[in-house]
């Protein structure tokens, strides 16, 4: 992996165990490193006008060797929820 050396946060954003009448809305995110959202063990949550821009990462960097500078961004990661 060429980027693999850089440090970077697995999750931007990450709801874990959020019950309940919750929203998450109007958000426009730009360039997010690897994975953006992480959604886990939650119930009840509305989300909603969520916009994640990673088109900067299809072109490439001084350090990705010709291959896109974003190539393994991925954009939500939803699991066991109730």
């Amino acid at each position: 992996m060429v980027d693999a050396d850089i440090a970077r946060p697995n999750h931007f954003i990450e709801l874990s165990k959020v019950l309940g009448s919750s929203s998450v809305h109007d958000i426009y995110i730009q360039n997010y490193p690897v994975h953006c959202f992480s959604i886990s063990n939650s119930a009840g949550i509305d989300i909603y006008h969520i916009t994640l821009n990673n088109s900067a990462g299809y072109a490439p960097n001084a350090r990705s060797n010709g291959l896109p500078a974003s190539h393994n961004s991925d954009g939500m990661l939803i699991v066991h929820n109730y």
